[in-house]
């Protein structure tokens, strides 16, 4: 897979909403199942941290929509940066968390 820069250029602000959106959505998602089965806040955070990267799944989605022509190269890109973001500030946010607050 492959990332058009002129596709990111073009969605801009789009793509980093898109993002932010992906990233935030696990943390409060996973975050707030870890708490209501019993996690502690730090845990529950931390379970929401690790959480963010979307990797898998997301990428096979991708091939068939693409397949299919459900969606274009431009959507590929935007979803593909979300994923490469996500994998990327993973480690960095959960070694801050667990050594950074305690």
């Amino acid at each position: 897979m492959r990332i058009e820069l002129d596709y990111i250029i073009h969605a801009g602000l789009f793509a980093v909403l898109y993002t932010i959106a992906a990233i935030v959505s696990k943390i409060i998602g996973c975050g707030f199942g870890a708490s209501i089965s019993g996690f502690d806040r730090k845990a529950s955070l931390r379970i929401g941290v690790g959480m963010i990267p979307r990797l898998g799944v997301e990428l096979a989605m991708l091939a068939v929509a693409m397949a299919s022509g459900s969606i274009g190269a431009d959507a590929l890109t935007v979803a593909i940066l979300m994923v490469f973001t996500t994998t990327l500030i993973t480690p960095p946010l959960l070694k801050w968390l667990y050594t950074g607050i305690g």
